[in-house]
């Protein structure tokens, strides 16, 4: 292998050393380093991210209607026990739409209803 001459060598090996052979090799630090596209990497990551955010939500939500209906039914099972009946699955279901129907109606129905003309009052609409 043909040795290349570098200024920025990771491997000291001294002019007047030792006898080299041809193991030792002269590298040099890689320029390309610096160069990553940072808008192309977050490009590229950003929408699988959104995705496990959008399905973390969504489990928080089941969990929590799960968590409200334990509370409001009296029941015997033990917490390690999961009852997945029609009638448990059903009643998640309906909990989650129930949210669901809720944040339609009061952030999207009621506004274009009283005139407001969507989400935002006419105060913030002035000032942005």
């Amino acid at each position: 292998m043909k040795r290349s001459v570098s200024d920025s060598s990771f491997v000291s090996v001294p002019e007047d050393g030792p006898v080299k052979d041809y193991r030792d090799y002269r590298v040099r630090k890689s320029s390309l380093i610096a160069t990553v596209n940072w808008t192309h990497v977050i490009g590229t990551y950003l929408p699988t991210l959104f995705l496990v955010g959008i399905g973390v939500l969504f489990a928080q939500l089941v969990h929590q209607v799960v968590t409200d209906l334990s509370s409001k039914v009296e029941h015997k099972a033990s917490p390690g026990e999961i009852d997945f009946s029609i009638e448990t699955i059903t009643a998640v279901i309906l909990g989650v739409r129930q949210i669901f129907s809720n944040l339609l109606s009061t952030f999207l129905v009621a506004p274009l209803q009283s005139g407001e003309g969507g989400i935002l009052s006419t105060h913030v609409k002035i000032t942005a």
